[in-house]
This record gives C-alpha cells, structure tokens and sequence, in this order.
C-alpha cells in the first residue's frame, strides 16, 4: 500500500499530539492502552454509519498512536516500510482485521507482563497492519463520509487539542 507523504506527515503530527494530550498511569501503562483498544474496537464495530464508525477509528488510532509511543516507534515509519496490504473489501472486512490485529497486540502485552518477554517486533508489525487497515476503511468510508486519513487524524488531533485546551482529557464520552 503506498503512503503518500502527506498521510506520513499526518501520522508524525498526529503521534505527537497523541504523546502530548496523554493522561493514564504510567505504571500501567500497557494494560490501560490494551483494554482501552479492544473497548474502542467494539465502538467501531457497533458503530450505526460511516461517520460514527470514521470517529471510532480516530479513537482506534490514539491508542495505536501511544502504544508506538510506548516503545518509541514511528508509525510513519512503520508503515512506510510494511509489505503488508490490507486484503478488505468492506468497511466490515476490516473491522473485523482491526479487532483481530488488536487482540493479538492484547495477547502480546499480557505475556509481556506475565513473562516479562519482549515484544516489540510483533507489536510493531500489529501496529502498522491496524495503521494500514485503517487507512483501508478510511478509503471505503470515503464514499459517503467523503472524509480522508488525513482529515481523520486531523479532526481527532484537533478535539484532543480542544480537549486539552478546555482541562477535559480525564472524563468519559466523545462530546466532553
């Protein structure tokens, strides 16, 4: 899958701003960052329409986005040099990629904590496949969101900026 350089400059951008507007305990670090992926997976695959289901992937990519922080990997870099190419064909089909990807990050973080090995390598792959395929439903949702990658990082980076700027990253819901 080719990434434009404006989708790369998008991601340093947003993986930036994602580190900045950060607020869990460091101490818990890769639990916090797993359970908040696999409840923000099931948002995206409960979503009603495209534009709800192109938010949820915002959300998606904020914990993708620390993860690689975490370890301080470059999702620009990752994704560039990936060979994988998202084989989907629906929005649903990639849904169901994303959760499976995200479930295998969950698995490698928790033998991680209960064995202590590293997993940085499959965690790197998983995370450039998520990023990948998101860009993939991004494309398929394009149609009726009319909305690209780009401008889904933007407007995510642009609320957790709002956010930040108002003292509400701690809380819950979207509209806070």
């Amino acid at each position: 899958m080719h990434v434009t350089v404006d989708e790369k400059n998008a991601l340093d951008a947003y993986q930036d701003t994602t580190h900045d507007t950060a607020v869990y305990p460091r101490t818990h670090a890769l639990g916090y960052l797993s359970l908040g992926l696999l409840a923000e997976a099931n948002e995206f695959v409960q979503a009603e329409d495209a534009l709800r289901a192109f938010d949820e992937l915002g959300d998606i990519m904020w914990f993708v986005s620390e993860l690689a922080n975490l370890e301080s990997l470059r999702l620009s870099e990752l994704v560039v040099t990936s060979t994988y190419l998202p084989p989907i064909a629906s929005d649903v089909d990639g849904a169901g990629y994303i959760v499976s990807f995200l479930a295998e990050a969950s698995g490698a973080m928790a033998k991680h904590l209960r064995d202590g090995t590293r997993y940085r390598n499959e965690l790197a792959d998983l995370l450039a496949k998520t990023t990948l395929t998101a860009m993939s439903i991004v494309d398929i949702l394009s149609s009726s969101t009319e909305k690209s990658f780009i401008d889904l990082l933007q407007e995510n980076r642009n609320k957790l900026l709002s956010r930040q700027s108002r003292g509400k990253l701690r809380g819950s819901g979207d509209h806070r």
